[in-house]
């Protein structure tokens, strides 16, 4: 211990006798006043260095220690607090991939916790959510199965309604054919008389020389003409409304219309004393393109109606350019007469079909109404429209207005005859040089009537009962032998189409000229004609020009002689000392029937005797078929005997066989019609025999020579068949005969079967040769 002074202290090194440093440390502690120790304490350095290193040594240790227990602690408040964390992502990701009953695993709650507290909240959720989702699927799976059953409700309505839909769209279907079918019907009905009334009244016109008789056939003419006029209206309506009427699309010329339709009716407007005006604004084209029928049809209409109800004074028709674009043109044309007039509500109910102006019973005007309604419609197709003005007595005007595409040169335009007054004025040939046309038809009365017809123009046509007949006849001679092939539709063995189809077939027939020869005239009939391999139709009813301009547009032009229209063919007259007895009025109108045969009185009196013959046998037939119930050979024969009644003017039968006809078709008795035709065709037959005897033929000539013994040559087999047959062509046949076996003893029964055939007596030429029959079929004919 060492004194030292007040407050002294410090340190201080010296160094000790063996060279190491010690570091002294003093400090002076005060113990009185003024008096006081000084401690003084030595070690050596590198002891106190070593201690010194020690105590960083066990610092640093010990911060080390503290340092990783931290972090062991705040690893373990971290997993504390972040694993909840996690398991709630956890749990919210399996609730959200639809786990819903994924819960958070609740430890016991301390105070302060709140991981818990956001962990028990959240189990609440998914508790509700898991609710809301157990009773919301609930609903669904309710509403569900209320929609399924709703569903299969709709479906079965909709079944039941798509049934029932299509019961009714085959219910239509089928009552549309049975429209067409009863159109058809009716229209062949109908036209087969009226076939005869018209082209009768022709045929019979120039054979009288009585004025009076000559006014009642002009009469009956025309009023054959108006009924045709009618049903073709009626037709036209009904296609109209089915919306299956065909428009043309072709060049014409609206002055050539005009033209021609002035000539038809120029003839009325002459008789009525009035003046008709005509004016076209030179600014309407030459050429235009669209359906010169249709427009003919319209302007021939409002013409024939402006004529009809004008007294006095005169009608006018103007034609006029309303706009023009680069590739049509719109025109008006105007009708004005000074006629009687018409009021405003006339005028609205004027377009309307089977309305007229004046619709009573004592009406002085005639028609069906049906004219303008159908012209109308027929502009409105043609994208125009018609429209009339008028004041009671102040005349009238009706203008239609029409959209027509403009032609390129006059070189297009349809060829004459494509419309109604154009083709009644076309020239006809006078006769046809070495022109072969078949004749195909079951009914021979039909074959005669068209043989008639072809005779007064040179043709001896080739006739056919069916059409296996006419395939066989053609399949022999080939497809250039015949000029043209008339061909009926409805005939036994086999039909008209099936017979062209099996033409169709075979090589070198493809260009033969085929017409329909029927009163099949709808527009679905023309279709199967069309695809049958038809060329033409010619239906029924159809007059003379209109069957000779069929005759001239298909058999070829180097075949035709002269030109001179249509009724310059007609047959002469046949004198009062040419007829024979007929039968008395009331019973057979022989003046129609003989006009049907175009006058000739001895084939007329050969199909006479004919019916007297075999009439009741075909009535027995009738009877025998309908005892059986085989209706429909019921039909057809009656359908059969009501074409070869009404040819011959059997009137009373043929009455009586269209009843038993009908009633066959409808699956109906018909015991009293059979009665009546009987009846009917007994009283005709014995009328028949007494005006021409019992007899069923002339007494054939008589042969001073014997016929030659053995074989029949084939020439002479072959005519004995046409006169089986009643063929027209075998008065060439005979001729053919003579040129062989001239030199022979065959040579006189030819020459007396010339004269029977040239009277159209094939029985009496077939009982020329009594020791021979023919005993091969007709298809063996060559």
């Amino acid at each position: 211990m060492l004194k030292s002074g007040q407050g002294m202290d410090g340190n201080f090194v010296e160094n000790a006798a063996n060279g190491r440093s010690i570091l002294a440390t003093y400090r002076f502690v005060r113990v009185a006043a003024n008096e006081g120790w000084t401690l003084v304490v030595r070690r050596e350095r590198d002891e106190i260095l070593h201690e010194l290193e020690q105590h960083a040594w066990r610092l640093l240790l010990f911060g080390l220690l503290f340092t990783v227990s931290g972090l062991i602690i705040v690893v373990l408040a971290a997993r504390h607090v972040t694993s909840p964390i996690r398991e709630l992502a956890n749990v919210a990701q399996r609730l959200a991939e639809g786990e819903l009953s994924a819960r958070m695993t609740l430890a016991k709650p301390h105070r302060g916790d709140e991981v818990a507290t956001l962990a028990a909240a959240f189990n609440t959720l998914a508790e509700r959510v898991e609710t809301w989702h157990a009773t919301l699927a609930s609903e669904v799976a309710t509403r569900t199965r209320e929609l399924i059953d709703h569903q299969l409700q709709l479906e079965e309505q909709v079944e039941k309604r798509t049934a029932d839909l299509s019961a009714a769209l085959a219910a239509a279907t089928q009552a549309d054919r049975a429209k067409d079918a009863f159109l058809a019907n009716v229209s062949h009905e109908l036209r087969t008389p009226l076939n005869a009334v018209i082209g009768l009244a022709e045929l019979a016109r120039p054979l009288s020389r009585d004025p009076r008789q000559q006014d009642y056939i002009d009469k009956i003419g025309h009023a054959g003409k108006s009924l045709a006029h009618l049903i073709n209206d009626l037709l036209d309506l009904t296609k109209i409304a089915a919306g299956r009427l065909k428009f043309e699309n072709i060049p014409f010329s609206l002055r050539g219309i005009i033209e021609r339709c002035l000539s038809v009716l120029m003839h009325q407007v002459t008789e009525k004393g009035l003046t008709l005006i005509e004016s076209i604004d030179p600014a309407v084209p030459d050429v235009l393109i669209g359906d010169p029928l249709r427009i003919e049809q319209i302007l021939l209409n409002l013409l024939g109606n402006a004529i009809k109800f004008t007294s006095n004074g005169r009608i006018e028709l103007r034609i006029s350019v309303l706009n023009t674009e680069s590739t049509r043109v719109h025109l008006a044309i105007d009708i004005e007469d000074t006629g009687l007039g018409l009021s405003e509500p006339e005028i609205t109910q004027l377009f309307q079909p089977f309305t007229q102006a004046d619709a009573s019973m004592t009406r002085k005007f005639g028609g069906s109404g049906l004219g303008l309604a159908i012209c109308k419609h027929l502009a409105e197709k043609m994208n125009g429209d018609i429209c009339a003005r008028s004041q009671p007595g102040s005349g009238s005007t009706f203008r239609v207005t029409l959209w027509l595409a403009l032609g390129e040169a006059p070189g297009e335009l349809a060829k004459p005859g494509t419309t109604l007054a154009e083709s009644a004025l076309q020239a006809l040939p006078e006769a046809y040089d070495d022109a072969r046309v078949l004749v195909v038809d079951d009914h021979p009365i039909n074959r005669e009537i068209v043989e008639a017809l072809l005779s007064t123009v040179g043709i001896t046509p080739v006739m056919a009962n069916n059409g296996q007949e006419a395939v066989d006849h053609l399949r022999v001679s080939g497809a250039n032998a015949f000029d043209l092939v008339l061909m009926d539709i409805q005939m036994p063995v086999m039909d008209g189409y099936s017979a062209t189809r099996e033409l169709r077939s075979y090589s070198g027939f493809e260009a033969l000229p085929i017409i329909a020869m029927t009163a099949h005239i709808m527009e679905h009939e023309i279709s199967l004609q069309r695809a049958a391999g038809m060329n033409d139709s010619i239906g029924k009813p159809f007059d003379q020009p209109t069957f000779y301009r069929m005759l001239a547009k298909w058999i070829p032009v180097h075949k035709q002689r002269q030109a001179a229209t249509a009724m310059d063919t007609l047959p002469p007259a046949t004198s009062d000392q040419d007829m024979p007895a007929w039968p008395v009025p009331g019973i057979i109108d022989s003046a129609a029937g003989l006009a049907r045969f175009a006058g000739n009185a001895a084939r007329y009196r050969h199909w006479l005797r004919d019916f007297a013959d075999q009439g009741r046998s075909e009535v027995s037939r009738i009877e025998q078929a309908m005892a059986s119930g085989q209706r429909e050979q019921v039909r057809q024969l009656a359908h059969a005997l009501v074409g070869r009644s009404g040819m011959l003017g059997i009137t009373r039968a043929q009455a009586f066989a269209r009843q038993v006809e009908a009633a066959a078709s409808r699956d109906e008795a018909a015991d009293a019609a059979i009665i009546g035709l009987a009846a009917a065709v007994d009283e005709a037959s014995e009328q028949i025999r007494r005006a021409f005897g019992s007899g069923t033929a002339d007494t054939p000539p008589t042969l001073a020579t014997s016929l030659p013994a053995g074989p029949l040559p084939a020439s002479i087999l072959a005519l004995l068949r046409r006169f089986e047959t009643a063929d027209g062509d075998s008065e060439r046949a005979i001729h053919e005969c003579l040129a062989e076996l001239g030199e022979t003893a065959w040579a006189a029964p030819l020459h007396a079967s010339l004269a029977c055939v040239r009277s159209f007596d094939f029985d009496a030429a077939r009982r020329l040769f009594p020791d021979h029959e023919t005993t091969h079929t007709l298809d063996e004919r060559s």
